[in-house]
């Protein structure tokens, strides 16, 4: 009886085994097989389903934003263009790709290519940190796809990557330069613009676009404060396109467009268009600005608007200082703030025969409500900066001891940013903001 029963047992399971297998038959493809289906679909989208090529944006886990263009072949090799600087924009690199499956359907950039300098572990590469670049990807998860869009994931360092069917007319400007001309655009006309500003509800809107830290900003006051909100952004062809979405009152916004024949900058709420105008003065003080609208001053080696005698001795004198000990030119002072750690970087750019170095030193700063800095040395300068340390002291010496307040200065080539000691109204120095 027992031998019956479990043979009846057996007979069961093995029919619904059968069963079961003949179910999954009769509901499609075998899970290898629909996954070799989804691969192929891919394909065609990526190949013949854009044959005018793919606009894409990417957002690397350290900051900034990138635009890119795409083609994708049939044989598995991409063509692309970058945002990155005028010969990534200009000049197109050909790699290879390819679509499989690990965790999930991915895009593989399997040789090295525009995509791969933002994970480059030399700095001198592309910039970033050692041994990381900008923490970004070049294998990328297949998420969804909506209308013309394809949105993907990055598998190690989660980097989002949009990419967006591209016209005719545009897979046509891209190779002929568009992109690099669109950013040479977007330059000269945020060096003849400094006061941007959003009319909303007959509000001012600061309006910052920095295209080196790849940022966009609105700034606004509020309850008596300065509120700001900001998203990095990458180029376009005729546009930024945002990280994330920014929200002022009831206006929603992802892209800044740019309109070729106006020379104007705006955004689109629903239909309706509403520019970004361009301000003879400022809304805000300007070290309220600071790591808003710009992150330091770039000081030139040679006088500028906006240079006090007092500074253009101390400067000159600092100069002959290191010709005459070191043969050494200085050629840029660069003061980089971070407003977040409340440090700033004073970089000096000098040179030694035909190489360039840099002599760095770093202090921490104070900053009273209405806008006076006090700087300190929080560290020890690299070592080129504490070799010169001596020499350059009558420019040191000011920096260390005395107070400063930051200004813009409506200049005859654009608007500087200057540096004005509270403590010696001999001294005054000004530069480029950046």
């Amino acid at each position: 009886m027992k031998n019956i029963l479990l043979a009846g047992l057996m007979i069961i399971l093995v029919l619904s085994g059968c069963k079961k297998v003949n179910d999954d038959l009769a509901l499609g493809k075998r899970p290898d097989e629909r996954l070799n289906e989804i691969l192929n679909q891919y394909s065609k989208d990526l190949t013949t389903g854009a044959p005018n090529g793919w606009k894409a944006y990417l957002f690397p886990k350290a900051g900034f934003g990138f635009g890119y263009y795409f083609t994708f072949d049939e044989k598995n090799r991409v063509k692309m263009y970058s945002d990155w600087n005028a010969a990534t924009a200009t000049q197109a690199f050909e790699s290879s790709y390819r679509i499989k499956a690990t965790q999930r359907p991915s895009l593989f950039f399997d040789t090295y290519s525009y995509i791969h300098i933002l994970s480059d572990p030399d700095p001198s590469v592309g910039g970033g940190v050692a041994g990381a670049g900008y923490n970004s990807d070049f294998e990328f998860g297949f998420d969804s796809t909506k209308a013309d869009v394809i949105y993907l994931t990055g598998n190690q360092n989660k980097t989002p990557l949009y990419i967006v069917k591209a016209t005719k007319a545009e897979a046509d400007a891209y190779k002929a330069g568009g992109l690099n001309a669109f950013m040479d655009e977007i330059n000269n006309y945020l060096q003849k613009n400094t006061f941007l500003y959003l009319d909303i509800d007959g509000k001012k809107i600061a309006t910052s676009l920095v295209p080196d830290a790849r940022s966009f900003s609105l700034a606004y006051e509020e309850g008596g404060s300065l509120k700001t909100t900001s998203s990095e952004f990458a180029f376009s062809l005729n546009s930024i396109f945002l990280k994330k979405p920014l929200t002022y009152g009831g206006v929603t916004f992802r892209e800044v467009f740019w309109d070729a024949a106006k020379k104007e900058l705006y955004i689109l709420s629903g239909n309706t268009r509403i520019p970004v105008k361009a301000g003879t003065t400022p809304i805000f003080p300007m070290h309220l600005m600071l790591g808003v609208s710009f992150t330091g001053i770039s000081v030139p080696g040679a006088p500028l608007e906006g240079w006090s005698d007092g500074f253009k001795a101390e400067f000159q004198q600092a100069a002959r200082n290191l010709q005459a000990s070191f043969s050494i030119t200085l050629l840029q002072m660069n003061f980089d703030f971070d407003t977040e750690l409340k440090t700033m970087t004073l970089q000096m750019i000098i040179r030694q025969g035909t190489t360039n170095f840099q002599a760095l030193y770093y202090y921490g700063y104070t900053k009273t409500q209405d806008g006076i800095f006090k700087f300190k040395q929080n560290a020890a300068p690299n070592g080129n900066g504490g070799v010169i340390a001596t020499a350059v002291n009558p420019i040191l010496k000011h920096i260390d001891a005395e107070r400063f307040k930051l200004e813009y200065l409506l200049s005859q080539t654009g608007t500087l940013g200057q540096f004005i000691s509270q403590d010696n109204p001999a001294i005054k120095f000004s530069g480029t903001m950046k």
